[in-house]
């Protein structure tokens, strides 16, 4: 019985031991985990870059946009470009200033960033790429989920309401005839509903005309920018023969 009792104190004491020495080890990973949170933070409105007490730079770009649940603050982190970011993870930190809470989307190597759009609501945000094709891509902003993507589009997307964007896309497979140094395919005025998860195009391109969107005006339809020619030979001629004209286009009644 005494071996037995002797066993039982040395089992229960290396127990001890190995809970302790566990402790230790996930307290350095939380501490690690934290301090690394710590050096991207929002604080009075604006990104903090932290090391250690020391203040840094802060990464480009950053911004932040007001929505019906209150401020949402966004910074892109890619330490392809920059030297005092390597060994950080590549993608887009955010920061909900009603859930005071922060979340992180990575990126893969390649993926640039010229601007976030978030819903009215802030329950979605369009993530605007730039590159060879300008891509769109739509995420839920509670779980970071991809739900959409675009390619090959034009100028910025625009919210009309919590469901509802729209933008002017590149059509594939269409050429002008234009130089070089224009824009060669046709492009059509588009919104795309995230609730029916449909795209709906809004003024179609023709052989004489492109749609481009511009803003929405104070009644809150379309301003877009019509680019058009007599004949579609004309195309070959962009700066004596295209002409250009600011039109009006009603946004249609949610489903």
């Amino acid at each position: 019985m005494q071996r037995n009792c002797g066993f039982t104190r040395s089992f229960f004491a290396v127990c001890v031991v190995c809970v302790a020495l566990l402790a230790v080890m996930m307290a350095g990973t939380w501490a690690h985990a934290a301090e690394k949170q710590k050096q991207f933070v929002v604080e009075d409105g604006e990104w903090i870059r932290r090391k250690g007490s020391e203040k840094l730079e802060t990464p480009v770009p950053n911004g932040a946009q007001e929505t019906e649940i209150g401020w949402i603050y966004w910074l892109f982190v890619n330490p392809d470009v920059d030297e005092s970011l390597k060994g950080e993870t590549r993608g887009v930190h955010f920061y909900s200033d009603s859930t005071k809470k922060f979340s992180f989307l990575p990126l893969e190597k390649g993926r640039e960033i010229n601007g976030i759009h978030f819903s009215p609501d802030g329950k979605r945000l369009i993530i605007e790429s730039p590159g060879e094709d300008i891509t769109l891509t739509l995420y839920t902003f509670a779980d970071l989920e991809l739900h959409f993507e675009a390619k090959k589009v034009e100028m910025v997307p625009m919210w009309v309401d919590p469901a509802r964007f729209i933008y002017s896309r590149y059509e594939p497979g269409t050429s002008r005839g234009v130089p070089d140094d224009y824009a060669d395919e046709w492009i059509s005025l588009v919104i795309y509903d995230v609730l029916s998860e449909k795209e709906a195009v809004l003024k179609a391109a023709t052989k004489t005309s492109n749609f481009s969107l511009l803003y929405l005006n104070e009644k809150g339809d379309i301003v877009a920018d019509e680019s058009w020619v007599k004949s579609a030979e004309d195309w070959a001629d962009p700066e004596n023969k295209v002409k250009s004209r600011e039109i009006v286009v009603p946004i249609p009644a949610a489903n």
